[in-house]
């Protein structure tokens, strides 16, 4: 491979874990949109946030059995496809049944962020590994962190500018903030249908194997299962708060453009 298709393949993997991280641009706006746009309260706002990553944690089992069956580039195009169906949900207009809405939301949401956090590490080192530039050399693995580093910077950035801007995008349109992410996410589809095309790993799996490989016997590990507890116990616990903390925000009343600011900070740190 010549180094102008290296370089193009590293932008290409780049951009597009950028984009699947999560919805890029959706974090800054979330809550803003649904407290000052559709009229959602801040205990419900902590409630939709408490579900999706409840939602997330027990889609990552359903995710490794889907990714099972399919390649993993068809795992993130239909990870970007349920991401966008989220969005548009979150756009209909406020209703009586509209926080209902936003629940089925938050499961399209998870599925679509665990589907995607299962495929893409293997797919990012496949693609990169089949042309020769991901090994277990210093220079391989670089590689790689270069491709991820980059893109959190991007995607933290982009998180960043939208906090800023959020509030100028509303004044000029309630919408027009989910508007872009809607867009964002289907640029990031657009990559996803870019990327190259990936065999199945899979091989089949013996019933001895099988009995080897079980829930069961891996949680029957007294540190393995302390450790998942504990980690779920701790995620979850800063998630909760990091909500919280947003939705104080809201509750003593500052202006959109301090939240903005303060939003910013915190992507940037």
């Amino acid at each position: 491979m010549t180094r102008k298709k290296q370089r193009g393949i590293m932008v290409l993997l780049t951009l597009y874990r950028a984009t699947s991280y999560d919805i890029i641009f959706f974090y800054p706006i979330q809550l803003i949109f649904l407290y000052q746009t559709r009229g959602i309260s801040l205990a419900q706002n902590v409630f939709l946030e408490s579900c999706f990553w409840l939602f997330n944690f027990v889609f990552m089992t359903v995710a490794t059995i889907i990714s099972e069956k399919i390649t993993t580039k068809q795992a993130t195009v239909a990870g970007s496809i349920l991401w966008i169906i989220s969005v548009l949900i979150y756009l209909q207009p406020a209703s009586s049944y509209y926080y209902y809405l936003l629940l089925l939301a938050e499961v399209i949401r998870a599925l679509g962020l665990s589907l995607k956090s299962v495929a893409d590490f293997a797919l990012i080192r496949d693609v990169l590994e089949q042309r020769g530039l991901y090994d277990n050399s210093l220079s391989g693995q670089k590689n790689y962190s270069s491709v991820e580093g980059n893109a959190m910077a991007i995607n933290c950035t982009g998180d960043a500018i939208v906090a800023f801007l959020s509030a100028k995008l509303m004044a000029i349109s309630p919408n027009l903030a989910m508007w872009l992410c809607l867009a964002s996410c289907i640029y990031g589809l657009v990559l996803s249908c870019m990327l190259p095309s990936q065999p199945k790993h899979n091989k089949p799996i013996s019933t001895e194997d099988k009995k080897s490989t079980t829930y069961r016997s891996i949680m029957s590990n007294k540190v393995i299962a302390t450790v998942v507890i504990h980690v779920f116990i701790v995620y979850g616990t800063f998630c909760y708060w990091e909500n919280l903390g947003k939705n104080l925000l809201q509750e003593i009343q500052v202006t959109a453009w301090t939240y903005g600011i303060i939003m910013t900070l915190l992507y940037v740190s």
